[in-house]
């Protein structure tokens, strides 16, 4: 089993690829580039949700905040519409 401390190592490098997705999604991409990194920003989150729940099992989950962000994001990039 993993030590708290990889687990943490592991969360804050998927939260830093998190942050790097959405930096660059906030620039100019071509349509299959901005799909390819939506796709992978929606992976991240999800094991970034999927870490923190079997770090922190007694914290609540934030899957609905998660899905309501990517309907943001589609929406704002014209995902979905």
């Amino acid at each position: 089993m993993a030590s708290i401390d990889d687990r943490l190592n592991e969360i804050r490098n998927v939260r830093n690829d998190i942050w790097r997705c959405r930096r660059r999604l906030k620039s100019e991409l071509s349509d299959f580039e901005r799909k390819v990194l939506e796709d992978r920003l929606l992976e991240r989150q999800s094991a970034f949700e999927r870490l923190l729940a079997t770090t922190f099992p007694f914290t609540l989950t934030l899957s609905s905040k998660i899905r309501d962000l990517a309907r943001v994001i589609g929406a704002q990039n014209g995902v979905g519409s």
